[in-house]
């Protein structure tokens, strides 16, 4: 009798990408699970040994990618529907802030949306929303958070940080409820987005003294290039891509952590242009180095997102995988999210999913 399976999936004749060396090598990708088990010299593994093999024959492996700041209302979709729009396209995680919906229905806004992004194939984690109205006193909104809602939201399932920041001034001047609803994320040790255009200076300082360690908003170069000197990870979306920016960035002694992100993007644009593939192949056109790129939209994310099982091809890491006929368009022909195969040649291999209601 036939000896049982060794892996449950075998990635075979393929060559695999390093995104901390920038090399890349032949080797066959053997998973058990939602695990990578093994990364062998190409025939290692005898393809009776697995109960499925994915013919990787002139494809490069790379790390699944991960969107460290984005929308998901902003897509006009459930987060069901935006992982069936995504994932073809080799988002494989994402961290969402629903400062939108919640703005609008409050706790039960995240809630529901945590709920609706189960099951998706696609990790989906969440931010509270820190400014519950954007602008106090500014606006009518359906909601209001104080501190008390929000250190209680941090404890939610799937929720890792606080939100962008973005009544930054109200930071920087020292208003006492901003102060302690970043007071509460730092307190419970989550991450805390930034929003700061063209802070600088002492302001910069004081923004920085509370903890907000990100920004993913337009700057002119000089103030992207301040922030990254002194220390706050710096997120580019596409409408902060531009030649000037990377050849700063490149003249700097050390080449600062990056993370490329959407922050916003339509359904349509999706589908005609991608997502965060779409972003590094902006990037890469004004002067972003390929490689760079890529561990923009793999390890470091990752990283800020303290998802150390991802971001690398390498044994004991979650089996988020993207098989590419051509690295530099960042395309993928194949799509393997939590060790299933979720998407071939840009189209998901499910139905689409239904709408629930809210």
């Amino acid at each position: 009798m036939p000896a049982d399976p060794t892996y449950d999936l075998l990635i075979q004749g393929g060559a695999v990408v390093s995104v901390f060396t920038g090399e890349t090598f032949p080797a066959d990708v053997a998973i058990q699970g939602d695990t990578i088990a093994a990364v062998l010299p190409p025939g290692a593994v005898e393809p009776g040994l697995a109960r499925e093999v994915v013919d990787a024959s002139g494809l490069t492996v790379a790390p699944g990618y991960i969107d460290a700041h984005l929308h998901i209302e902003s897509s006009f979709v459930t987060p069901a529907s935006f992982a069936w729009l995504t994932l073809p396209r080799g988002t494989t995680t994402v961290l969402a802030d629903p400062h939108e919906i919640v703005n609008v229905a409050g706790k039960p806004g995240l809630r529901w949306m945590i709920q609706a992004g189960q099951g998706t194939g696609q990790t989906i984690l969440y931010g509270v929303p820190s400014c519950v109205p954007a602008l106090l006193g500014f606006e009518t909104a359906g909601a209001e958070l104080g501190p008390d809602d929000i250190s209680e939201m941090l404890d939610w399932p799937g929720v890792i940080g606080l939100g962008e920041v973005m009544d930054y001034r109200a930071v920087v001047r020292g208003d006492d409820r901003m102060k302690a609803i970043v007071a509460a994320a730092r307190a419970k040790g989550k991450l805390i987005d930034g929003h700061c255009t063209n802070l600088s200076g002492a302001d910069l300082s004081a923004y920085l003294s509370e903890g907000i360690d990100s920004d993913h908003t337009k700057n002119p170069v000089e103030i992207h290039v301040e922030k990254a000197r002194m220390g706050m990870l710096v997120m580019i979306q596409e409408k902060s891509v531009r030649p000037e920016l990377f050849a700063a960035l490149a003249a700097l002694p050390i080449q600062p952590p990056l993370c490329l992100v959407t922050d916003d993007v339509a359904p349509d644009a999706i589908v005609e242009r991608g997502h965060l593939d779409h972003v590094a192949r902006e990037a890469v056109k004004a002067g972003m180095p390929l490689l760079e790129a890529l561990r923009a939209m793999t390890w470091t994310p990752a990283q800020r997102l303290r998802l150390y099982d991802r971001g690398v091809v390498s044994p004991g890491k979650r089996a988020d995988l993207v098989l590419l006929a051509d690295l530099p368009t960042f395309a993928p022909a194949v799509v393997i999210s939590g060790g299933q195969v979720v998407a071939r040649d840009g189209q998901m291999l499910r139905p689409e999913p239904a709408h629930p209601d809210l």
